[in-house]
């Protein structure tokens, strides 16, 4: 299905002078349904419980990053605040093959990368504003995560292979 959708448009941006408006537009149409098409092929089908659950976990995630500077903000009260249950909120993440801590720990590295970037906010700072309970283990999980020292990624801004 690609393969003919890319055809038709080559041909149709070679060809695009001999045809009147009327028929570029129906052109067109037909041509949108064509690369539609292509793109319906190559999507796996979701069930309608699937697309809930891919919903339901952007909402949790959602609610995680509002506060993600809140070390006190458990997953108890994401769920109490959504309506949903701890159990389920697990289900969620486990389908998408990690778990709630670990996808948050990731949002806080990727956020410290980018504070530590775009601000001069000191590590100390960037540690407490992502909720770290203990500023003096930010610096070591940063390392272990991110494969530098916060000092040293915001010198170079490059991450170690």
């Amino acid at each position: 299905m690609g393969r003919v959708a890319s055809s038709m448009l080559v041909d149709l941006a070679v060809h695009d002078d001999d045809l009147g408006a009327g028929a570029v537009a129906a052109v067109a149409s037909a041509l949108l349904d064509v690369v539609s098409a292509a793109v319906d092929h190559r999507m796996p089908q979701r069930s309608l419980t699937d697309r809930v659950h891919a919903d339901d976990l952007r909402t949790v995630q959602q609610s995680m990053l509002r506060h993600i500077g809140d070390p006190d903000h458990t997953i108890a009260d994401v769920a109490t605040e959504l309506g949903m249950s701890v159990r389920y909120i697990h289900k969620l993440f486990s389908a998408a093959g990690t778990t709630p801590r670990t996808w948050l720990y990731g949002k806080r590295f990727e956020r410290a990368r980018s504070l530590l970037s775009d601000t001069d906010q000191s590590v100390h700072e960037i540690a407490e504003r992502l909720g770290f309970h203990d500023v003096s283990h930010f610096p070591r999980s940063f390392r272990r995560t991110v494969g530098v020292s916060p000092r040293s990624f915001r010198n170079t801004g490059v991450v170690a292979q």
